[in-house]
């Protein structure tokens, strides 16, 4: 229902626009506001949403569960989650401008592929073909280059979840030890043996969770450029 009001709307606002508009707006930023943007809205949104709260609560539970079974671990999740969550900030911040950025680069590259193919006649009478593909390759370049910068940000932000997993589990294994070592809270073998599977297990949890995230943010600019 909400998407068809968003929808009705900007279709609303479209038709209601005055021609001067359409004049300085370019063709390729309207169809990806109809077109990109709405399918983010319609089919990435929900899931992505649902997918980091669930994920969210499988990561608290991994942490409360280690923490249960080796108490002093408690003060490592403190620091890594604050150093963590500093760090998420940062990559969101970047996130979301290279997003943008890559909206703003693919609206100026389907623009140019529309005008051409439908001044195709034109171009070829006044034979200025090749200065219309050195002009696409031009914009195609500027749009890959934001893709591969929004592929280097997630990259390197995975590097830093591997750190904070590899983290996590030499500080379970280790102060697992030392619990049954000085019998400290009456920590068993047992109990070391599933903080330390659940604690194999936080990587995957994490860089799923913070992907949906990235995911989930992107998809809320796109909601923004629809209003």
């Amino acid at each position: 229902a909400s998407s068809r009001i968003i929808q009705r709307r900007l279709v609303q606002a479209l038709l209601h626009s005055p021609l001067s508009w359409f004049d300085v707006t370019p063709t390729g930023r309207i169809i990806s506001r109809a077109t990109k943007d709405q399918d983010d809205l319609d089919t990435n949104l929900a899931f992505n949403i649902q997918f980091s709260t669930q994920n969210l609560l499988a990561l608290f539970s991994s942490i409360i569960i280690i923490s249960v079974a080796t108490p002093i671990y408690l003060i490592v999740a403190a620091i890594s989650l604050f150093a963590y969550y500093k760090l998420i900030g940062l990559y969101m911040n970047s996130s979301r401008e290279i997003k943008r950025l890559e909206a703003n680069t693919r609206a100026p590259l389907i623009n140019h592929i529309s005008e051409t193919i439908n001044g195709t006649y034109v171009i070829r009478a006044f034979n200025k073909t090749s200065k219309f593909i050195a002009r696409y390759y031009e914009r195609q370049k500027d749009y890959i280059v934001s893709i591969i910068n929004q592929n280097i940000c997630t990259r390197w932000m995975n590097i830093v979840t591997d750190l904070f997993s590899v983290t996590t589990i030499a500080a379970t294994g280790l102060f697992g030890v030392i619990s049954v070592a000085v019998d400290l809270g009456k920590t068993s073998n047992n109990m070391v043996g599933l903080a330390l599977v659940w604690s194999l297990q936080i990587n995957s949890i994490m860089s799923f969770t913070l992907r949906v995230l990235a995911d989930t943010e992107s998809c809320m600019v796109s909601v923004v450029r629809l209003f």
